[in-house]
């Protein structure tokens, strides 16, 4: 692990500053030498994940996925095409409201299996977290067919491991609809944004998931009987230039808001001019 990286993360349960340690059987792990607490890197993956967070929906989706993780780009690209669309163009869609510049940080929260990354500039630094082991492997494998280096963390968007106001570039497309808790989700996602980041969120529709819902492959893990809302009520107050629409013919909902910029502190009055 990079210093640089190393210097961005914090323990997800208390912020504090992590250590890179080993156990005696040599496992890598991040230390929390406050508390004591201790996360393993695995295949170069540092591993945030506790029971509590894994509760409720995030249990029910993260067996999900690493179950169809094998299989998840071929369904999802199927899926694209019966619906007369390109992959391109429906992340397209979406992608190009970031503002990424040259040596931006990028973090993208539920990076799934990677896909979103091809299409995106090469001259960024790309952070991807995800729930699920499964997607997390098939990211790495993506990664390597396009030649792109990102630094990779199995946890959850509701607890994010990393140290305040961290990332230039903060987004996250699809899975928020079902998350265990969306409204600590979107407040770490803001947390970790530098002050003037503009943020994106993108999900399916309320309409869509209904759809969705009536396909017998995937009828048991959405939540059909549920109303799926743009969780706009949970952008903080501060924020600027919240908008939300629809994109891709009315399948997903987008929400876009920019974190507010930092205060200027008011300069000095030297002393001998109050005189």
């Amino acid at each position: 692990m990079n210093r640089d990286t190393l210097q961005l993360l914090r323990d997800p349960a208390t912020h504090t500053p992590l250590a890179l340690t080993y156990l005696e059987d040599g496992t890598e792990c991040l230390a929390d030498e406050t508390s004591g607490a201790l996360y393993p890197v695995r295949n170069g993956v540092p591993c945030f994940l506790d029971s509590e967070s894994v509760a409720g929906s995030n249990r029910k989706y993260r067996r999900m996925y690493n179950l169809l993780s094998p299989f998840y780009d071929f369904v999802t690209r199927t899926a694209i095409v019966l619906m007369g669309a390109s992959e391109e163009d429906v992340r397209h869609e979406f992608l190009s409201e970031l503002e990424i510049k040259p040596g931006d940080r990028v973090l993208e929260v539920s990076v799934g299996t990677g896909s979103n990354l091809r299409y995106l500039p090469r001259s960024a630094r790309y952070y991807g977290l995800d729930i699920s082991e499964g997607q997390l492997k098939q990211c790495r494998k993506t990664l390597k067919q396009i030649g792109l280096q990102a630094d990779l963390f199995l946890g959850t968007a509701e607890k994010l491991p990393f140290e305040d106001n961290s990332f230039d570039v903060v987004f996250h497309m699809g899975g928020i609809n079902f998350f265990s808790n969306p409204a600590a989700a979107v407040c770490e996602m803001y947390r970790v944004a530098k002050p003037g980041t503009k943020m994106i969120i993108v999900d399916e529709t309320d309409r869509f998931t209904k759809k969705l819902a009536k396909i017998p492959i995937v009828r048991a893990f959405f939540k059909s009987d549920d109303q799926v809302t743009v969780p706009d009520i949970y952008v903080p107050e501060d924020a600027r230039d919240t908008e939300t629409k629809e994109l891709f013919n009315g399948r997903l909902w987008y929400l876009g808001f920019r974190k507010a910029p930092a205060r200027v502190q008011p300069a000095a009055v030297p002393t001998d001019l109050l005189q």
